[in-house]
């Protein structure tokens, strides 16, 4: 069987072919490479709320198409561009040159610091010095309070509910106060007291006895000169004791980390494992410096403690006293809608 090619098929294969050799001609004399360049920011730390300018060192080009990676975008004729973010994360921005040319860059935008009104802190009077057995009162002057959780250090639960309450601590020793109103755990008073022990009964003096007359002959019992030489030392007064922190392990302190982001557990039950109570102590979260009252705050804000993957929390004492000087927490939380997590930007 003979094979033959059509003259008309085999015309037109020659004319598309020069048809597409004079394209690829004319297409590569006026291709121009894509210039290298990059995405910077003005601003050293992006954060929510703040607005970003965008610039890209590149010059030429007629149309700019930006992507911010929060499925928001924006198209100008400069190099330039300028957004702010809603949430904190890890984001990637692509710029499009002429729809030809593109470029990436992931940048880490970090949750703005909360600002804490000073004036919205709780206030109340109360005492210094108390003493085991004795009714103690505690007044409430915080403004628009309508709602009060008193704590009096000698256990984890509240104590009162009322505004001015009245308690009679069992135990002496430095006790941690601490007060929350209309239940906002990111802005609690904590106050120290010492409880003295209970005064002892008045001691009946008895009358002394008149010491027995000793002959003047007779020799005495010890040697005076003995006594002056070798005087008796008397005892002096033992040091006052340290009064030490109650002991928490790092499981219980966890699980309580997890009652916050409960709401089970606020910050005032921390107080009494803090040195001197002071839950502005410095916390290490995922390598930033924060407070231990803005770490509950911010766990606070979780649903719930299951949007927690994982948390590494490992809180520093002081040898002398066994108070916590200072915590170190790393913390994972769950994102995506497949449970993916990443490092927190707390």
């Amino acid at each position: 069987m003979a094979f033959r090619l059509d003259d008309n098929v085999t015309i037109t294969f020659l004319v598309i072919c020069i048809l597409a050799s004079m394209a690829f001609v004319v297409r590569y004399k006026n291709y121009v490479p894509c210039k290298e360049f990059e995405i910077k920011t003005l601003n050293d730390k992006i954060l929510t709320g703040v607005l970003i300018r965008f610039e890209a060192n590149v010059a030429g080009y007629k149309n700019f198409e930006w992507d911010f990676g929060d499925n928001q975008g924006s198209s100008t004729e400069v190099n330039s561009a300028v957004h702010s973010y809603d949430r904190p994360g890890e984001y990637v921005v692509t710029l499009k040159v002429d729809d030809r040319c593109m470029e990436t860059r992931t940048i880490f935008v970090q949750q703005a610091a909360e600002i804490v009104d000073v004036s919205q802190m709780p206030q109340a009077i109360i005492p210094e010095v108390t003493e085991v057995g004795k009714p103690t009162s505690f007044t409430d002057t915080t403004v628009n309070a309508n709602a009060w959780e008193w704590r009096f250090g000698e256990n984890e639960n509240v104590d009162s509910y009322v505004k001015n309450p009245v308690y009679t601590f069992r135990q002496p020793g430095w006790k941690t106060i601490t007060l929350t109103v209309n239940g906002k755990n990111n802005a609690v008073l904590v106050k120290k007291i010492f409880v003295n022990p209970p005064k002892e009964a008045p001691q009946v003096l008895q009358p002394r006895p008149v010491p027995s007359r000793k002959p003047v002959n007779q020799r005495p019992e010890t040697d005076p000169l003995e006594e002056q030489l070798n005087p008796v030392q008397e005892s002096q007064p033992a040091p006052a004791p340290v009064v030490k922190a109650p002991d928490i392990s790092i499981a219980d302190f966890r699980n309580m980390l997890y009652g916050v982001a409960d709401k089970r557990v606020n910050a005032g039950s921390f107080a009494k494992y803090f040195c001197d109570g002071n839950l502005n102590t410095f916390t290490n979260i995922n390598g930033k410096p924060s407070t231990f009252n803005e770490l509950c705050a911010k766990l606070s804000k979780l649903k719930k403690s299951g949007d927690i993957k994982s948390m590494t929390v490992t809180p520093r004492k002081n040898q002398e006293t066994n108070c916590i000087s200072s915590v170190d927490i790393v913390i994972r939380i769950k994102t995506g809608i497949f449970g993916l997590s990443k490092t927190s930007d707390f």
